[in-house]
């Protein structure tokens, strides 16, 4: 539900309301009447109040839900930026521990120095391509100060 959507539904049941109460003490002004000798308390002001209120809490509530709105707005914009990073960076650690895998087995399986040299090569060359694109990559900033945080 919208801000504009809520408002509009508020006023409405907010004025129905007036209007019932409004009804019911007429008909229970008529009936008592009679008992009070004809005598009738003015009853302008109270309604005035009534609607007054009614329009301020409306008011108050549509300023309520458009806040709200755009703060949902807004963490949801943060949580699809930092899923999108979480699965990039989740991708890279992978890589990470296929690379790191590789390196072991490679190291285990062969005794020549050569062959375990040009093995820990790769793996440091992997790694400073993951690091370079976990830098490219960062975890967005908490909102701190925003989206109602």
């Amino acid at each position: 539900m919208t801000a504009q959507t809520y408002a509009q539904a508020a006023l409405l049941w907010g004025m129905l309301g007036f209007l019932a109460g409004y009804l019911t003490s007429s008909a229970w002004q008529a009936a008592t009447d009679k008992f009070r000798g004809g005598h009738r308390r003015p009853r302008a002001a109270l309604g005035a109040l009534v609607l007054i209120l009614a329009v301020v809490m409306t008011i108050q509530n549509y300023l309520y839900q458009r806040d709200r709105s755009r703060s949902i707005e807004c963490q949801a914009q943060y949580n699809l930026a930092f899923s999108r990073a979480l699965a990039e960076r989740s991708k890279i650690a992978d890589d990470d521990r296929a690379n790191q895998n590789l390196l072991a087995r490679t190291i285990a399986r062969s005794p020549e120095r050569e062959v375990m040299m040009k093995a820990l090569d790769a793996y440091l060359r992997q790694q400073a391509a993951n690091d370079a694109e976990r830098r490219a990559n960062p975890l967005p900033p908490v909102p701190t100060g925003q989206c109602g945080i």
